[in-house]
């Protein structure tokens, strides 16, 4: 899709559908007047109807006839000026995405309102969120649909501000928007395609094709090199499978000095039985997306290798499945992990952290300046937080701040939870350096507890994004499906650091 920042003139509005966001209490706006005069007065008669107010998330759409420069017009509420903010406009950008598919308007101008915008809302970050909404919104999984009428993409999409000034000043928002929910969307394709397509192998191959399309350095280490690694809790995770296990590194580093070094490494379960201690049938279906922390650091990757932010960042990604084969893991069982430490196993169903246990073991060892991890860990976060925010546990006071930016910029919404010395004694083993699991209670934080134990004195977050991997009901700019939730919280940070 082409991207584009401009202010109004008849030229500008020459497109297949006209966007125009309102304030519920502005409604005198010279850009709202410039279109009302194009119309003969209709929209202003809408409001004097109340077939329009302005409220968030109201939307009207009409079809332009006689036709004038633009074939629709789709206007949009957004509430209360006091209260705007750059959800509110992404979520705003996101239905006219979906408008743009369900009417397959190809070209789209997105009007912003006259009225100054708020002093601590750059346009760089206005224009960053109209194209991600937008972008976002539009998206579309129907790969494996047979017999349809295939969507159509949009292919152009136009902001419009009230100055010259501001429209120069959010391209580069707008290009690293458009390069940042691109991405998000191929995390959305990644982690909602089918596990018997998204295999370990099938990740390994991406990770490939990924790198030589944007100059990154890949890696991939099959079972022999993670043996020599001493990675004994991942591999006991894989023997279960006739899938085999692979262990993908990538590299980016900018081409001065780079300040900071940051470590990634994304849970990469290409699907999850339960493996011995096997999951209950009922939705198990969703398990082929246990490898969404891959997906995210895999995408988060390509993001930052096109805006190159002055980092050294490697990115991990431990990939394998978890079945209950003949050769699988059992409860009861003792691993060593990369480390030495051993650790007992109580329920293979927690596997996620014996993945992550030996690859952020390992990583801690290269002494990088932030490390930082991301997976569907645990159910239990779901309990806590639901469906709306990832939960957040860290060492970093400085990463935690960091992540809770990024998060008001993007809309991903983060929490922060504890970390109390306390449950250590839910891992407590009587024959092993610790369990694998501590039972029900405070789920999330015991295994966030359990991998804190890998990663030495090195800064570090992990980011528990169970609840958030799939959207249940649909919103506005993310459909029922995978989220791709992560991409752009991981990249603002990155950005930022």
């Amino acid at each position: 899709m082409r991207v584009n920042c401009d202010v109004l003139s008849k030229k500008s509005l020459r497109t297949d559908m006209l966007c125009l966001p309102v304030f519920e209490d502005k409604h005198n706006d010279d850009h709202l007047d410039a279109v009302d005069r194009l119309l003969l007065g209709q929209i202003k008669q809408l409001i004097r109807d109340k077939q329009f107010s302005g409220k968030t998330g109201e939307q009207h759409f009409m079809i332009v006839f006689p036709k004038r420069e633009f074939r629709y017009l789709l206007l949009l509420g957004l509430g209360k000026s006091k209260d705007f903010d750059l959800d509110k406009l992404r979520k705003s950008a996101g239905i006219a995405g979906q408008k743009a598919v369900s009417n397959k308007a190809a070209s789209t101008a997105f009007l912003l309102p006259r009225q100054r915008l708020p002093k601590e809302l750059s346009a760089n970050n206005v224009g960053c969120a109209v194209v991600e909404g937008f972008n976002l919104g539009s998206y579309f999984f129907d790969k494996y649909k047979s017999g349809i009428d295939r969507h159509i993409k949009p292919k152009a999409l136009t902001v419009l501000f009230a100055e010259q000034k501001q429209a120069t000043g959010a391209k580069a928002g707008a290009r690293n928007g458009l390069i940042v929910s691109d991405l998000q969307n191929y995390c959305r394709d990644l982690a909602g395609s089918p596990g018997n397509v998204v295999t370990p192998t099938y990740l390994a191959n991406e990770a490939r094709r990924l790198s030589r399309r944007f100059g990154l350095r890949v890696q991939v280490m099959g079972r022999p090199q993670i043996e020599k690694l001493k990675m004994g809790a991942f591999l006991a995770v894989a023997k279960g499978s006739a899938e085999p296990p692979y262990l993908i590194r990538i590299d980016y580093k900018p081409k001065a000095k780079a300040r900071k070094r940051v470590v990634l490494v994304g849970k990469g379960i290409t699907f999850d039985t339960g493996g011995i201690t096997l999951k209950p049938g009922a939705d198990m279906q969703e398990m082929k997306q246990d490898m969404t922390g891959a997906a995210v650091v895999l995408s988060t990757m390509a993001a930052i290798s096109q805006i190159k932010p002055n980092l050294e960042v490697t990115g991990f990604i431990p990939t394998c499945e978890n079945m209950p084969g003949s050769r699988a893991y059992r409860p009861g069982d003792v691993l060593t992990t990369s480390i030495g430490k051993t650790i007992e196993i109580i329920s293979t169903d927690a596997e996620g952290r014996l993945l992550l246990a030996d690859v952020l073991g390992y990583a801690s060892k290269m002494k990088p300046d932030y490390l930082i991890d991301i997976a569907t860990l645990t159910s239990a976060v779901i309990v806590a937080l639901g469906y709306v925010g990832a939960a957040m546990l860290s060492t970093s006071e400085d990463l935690l701040t960091q992540f809770k930016k990024a998060s008001e910029i993007t809309g991903e919404r983060v929490w922060q939870m504890p970390l109390w010395p306390e449950y250590e004694h839910a891992i407590k083993s009587p024959i092993a350096d610790m369990k694998n699991s501590g039972g029900r209670p405070a789920g999330a934080c015991v295994a966030a507890t359990i991998l804190k134990h890998f990663v030495g004195d090195v800064p570090w977050l992990h980011l528990d994004i169970a609840g958030m991997d799939l959207e249940h009901r649909g919103t506005e700019y993310t459909p029922k499906g995978a989220s791709g939730y992560g991409v752009r919280l991981l990249t603002e940070v990155l950005r930022n650091l």
